[in-house]
């Protein structure tokens, strides 16, 4: 990606982690969740300009297999997921939005049920790599993006 792209020859590996951390990581990962966000409330208001510059920016052409609004939500979270530090604690939501979004995402979407497996895989990886030491006990576990994919992996067995 090229929002994931950063200079960071300033000074000492520390350094240049810190700045791409501070700089890179965090904001883009909080962009993404940001556009997931409003793209949900806003998705009966959009015009098609507006969602087709929503759906380049997921990294996908505008023609042929084209996504519905959850599956560009589903895009979003990914992305903010992966770009997210893996012990933070909005990684787990993150993937749980992205693998809920899949299951609500139209057939023509085109995503797996390996997709969403990986998805719930990397949300349940996330939990259990969440720093319990800096952000305390864990009030996400067990929300309504939880249980939607849990409930529909669960069935797929």
């Amino acid at each position: 990606d090229e929002l994931l792209q950063v200079k960071t020859d300033v000074g000492s590996p520390y350094q240049a982690m810190e700045a791409k951390v501070a700089f890179l990581r965090k904001p883009t990962a909080e962009i993404y969740s940001s556009l997931a966000s409003c793209v949900k409330i806003n998705a009966p208001y959009l015009s098609q300009e507006h969602f087709h510059y929503l759906l380049r920016m997921t990294g996908h052409p505008e023609g042929g297999n084209k996504l519905s609004p959850n599956g560009v939500i589903a895009e979003f979270y990914r992305k903010a997921a992966e770009a997210e530090l893996p012990d933070d604690d909005s990684t787990p939501i993150y993937w749980w939005g992205c693998a809920s979004n899949m299951c609500e995402a139209d057939e023509s979407d085109g995503f797996s049920l390996k997709q969403l497996r990986f998805a719930v895989s990397k949300a349940i990886n996330a939990q259990r790599e969440r720093a319990a030491d800096i952000f305390g006990p864990d009030k996400n576990s067990g929300g309504s993006y939880e249980s939607i994919s849990r409930i529909v992996v669960a069935f797929y067995q």
